[in-house]
C-alpha cells in the first residue's frame, strides 16, 4: 500500500511542568493524567462547567512534564483554555508550536527507525515523537517532529504521499474518526462525541465533571454523533436532517465529497442517536443517505 502524509497547519503543542503540574492537570482535564513517562499517549478534554469542549489534547506523560498537543488550532484558543483556571499555582505552559511540526502518517515502515506496535504507544527519537494514533484509521502514526531532528527523521517523510486537506478529511469522516474542533466542541455537550476513553469516572474533581457524572447517571443522552454516506449530492455544516416522515431529526456538523463519485460523507449530530443500533435513512434538501453508528461500517 502507498504511504501517505498529512501535516496540519495549526497544531497546538505545549510542556507542562512545575511543583503543581499534575495536580493541576488533573483539575483541569478529564482523563486521570499520569506522573512519570509512561510509554502510551492519552487523549483528555478540557471542559467548561455545561460539560463542552474548550481544547481537545493527546498528552504526553514524560520525567517531570508533561507534553500536550491538539492538532487543529487555527484561533490559538487551546493553551488559553488549558491555563484558564491558573492562579497561584505553580505550573508553566511553554508554547512549543514554533519549535514542532505536527503530522499524519499511514502505512509507513522503517527499518532504521523503531515504530510504535500498540495503539497510543510512544517512541521517542531525541526531541521528536512518534505516536501510534487513529485519525484515518487504525494504522496511522502522529509524528511531532521537532526541526531539530528533521534530518534524521525526513525518511519517514520521504516515503509517503502528501494528501490535501479535502483528502484528509474524507479519510477521517469515512474511518468515523471525529476530531476537534470540526465536530468536538464548545456548542455541543463533550459524551456526545462517543469519545468514552477520553475522561476517568474514578479520579478528582476536574472542570465539567458535574455535568458529565450526572449525564452517565442518567445513562442517556439527548443528542449524539452519527456519520453519514449522501449519494451524489452534497452537505453543509448546519444542514437540516430529516426522516422519513419528514421530522427534523439532526443537522450536518461536517462533510467532505469524495471527487470520483460526488457522495458526500461526514458526521451528524441526531436526536436520541443511541437508540439507533443499525443505519437508518436520512434526508438533506430532499436527497437520501444513510445515517450509521460512528462504529458501523459503511456501506
Amino acid at each position: 500500500m502507498t504511504a501517505i502524509c498529512y501535516e496540519f497547519e495549526h497544531p497546538a503543542i505545549a510542556f507542562v511542568d512545575g511543583a503543581d503540574a499534575l495536580r493541576y492537570l488533573n483539575a483541569r482535564l478529564s482523563q486521570r493524567i499520569e506522573a512519570g513517562a509512561s510509554g502510551t499517549l492519552q487523549d483528555a478534554a478540557a471542559l467548561n462547567s455545561k460539560g463542552r469542549c474548550d481544547a481537545f489534547f493527546q498528552v504526553i506523560s514524560l520525567e517531570e512534564k508533561w507534553l500536550l498537543y491538539q492538532s487543529n488550532d487555527p484561533d490559538r484558543t487551546a493553551l488559553p483554555a488549558l491555563k484558564q483556571f491558573l492562579v497561584a499555582d505553580r505550573v508553566t505552559v511553554t508554547d512549543s508550536h514554533e519549535q514542532y511540526s505536527l503530522y499524519h502518517l499511514v502505512d509507513i515502515t522503517s527499518e532504521e527507525l523503531p515504530l510504535p506496535d500498540k495503539a497510543y504507544g510512544i517512541v521517542q527519537h531525541h526531541n521528536s515523537f512518534i505516536i501510534k494514533y487513529p485519525r484515518v484509521g487504525n494504522a496511522g502514526y502522529d509524528l511531532l517532529l521537532h526541526h531539530s531532528d528533521q534530518d534524521t527523521l525526513s525518511v519517514l517523510l520521504q516515503q509517503a504521499t502528501s494528501l490535501s486537506h479535502q483528502e484528509f478529511e474524507l479519510r477521517r469522516m469515512k474511518s468515523g474518526q471525529v476530531s476537534y474542533p470540526q465536530e468536538i466542541n464548545d456548542k455541543h455537550f463533550f459524551l456526545e462525541s462517543g469519545h468514552t476513553h477520553s475522561y476517568s469516572t474514578e479520579k478528582g474533581c476536574y472542570v465539567g465533571q458535574e455535568a458529565v457524572e450526572m449525564s452517565l447517571a442518567r445513562g442517556k443522552l439527548p443528542a449524539g454523533m452519527m456519520r453519514f454516506r449522501l449519494p451524489e449530492a452534497s452537505a453543509a455544516p448546519g444542514d437540516t436532517i430529516t426522516n422519513e416522515e419528514d421530522k427534523t431529526i439532526g443537522s450536518v456538523l461536517s462533510s467532505a465529497i469524495e471527487d470520483a463519485t460526488g457522495n458526500s460523507y461526514g458526521f451528524a449530530r441526531i436526536r436520541k442517536a443511541q437508540e439507533y443500533t443499525d443505519s437508518l435513512p436520512m434526508y438533506v434538501d430532499g436527497k437520501e443517505g444513510i445515517l450509521y453508528p460512528i462504529t458501523k461500517e459503511l456501506l
